[in-house]
């Protein structure tokens, strides 16, 4: 390599690599997943971690999402049980 590319293939490898190469999330303060704070979803009771949105009422959430918080999910598997069978598209 020469001239330009031998200039921004060094520049690259000082930086840690091409940005596709570099693992996300390793900058400082960075928080994984699994290390955040969960609750269980009190209508469906699936797990649910901690969203920043959610960061001013965390206290007060109590449902994964808009569709348990309005009942639409418990009338969705009232409807799937009906039929036997899982709906498809919507």
């Amino acid at each position: 390599m020469t001239g330009r590319a031998a200039r921004w293939s060094s520049s690259i490898r000082a930086r840690g690599g091409s940005p596709a190469r570099r693992r996300r999330g390793t900058e400082a303060g960075a928080v994984r997943k699994g290390d955040l704070p969960q609750k269980t979803c009190a209508a469906c009771g699936r797990p649910f971690a901690w969203r920043r949105k959610w960061a001013r009422d965390w206290d007060a959430v109590k449902f994964c999402s808009d569709a348990c918080r309005t009942g639409r999910r418990e009338a969705a598997r009232a409807r799937q049980g009906a039929t036997g069978k899982p709906r498809r598209g919507a």
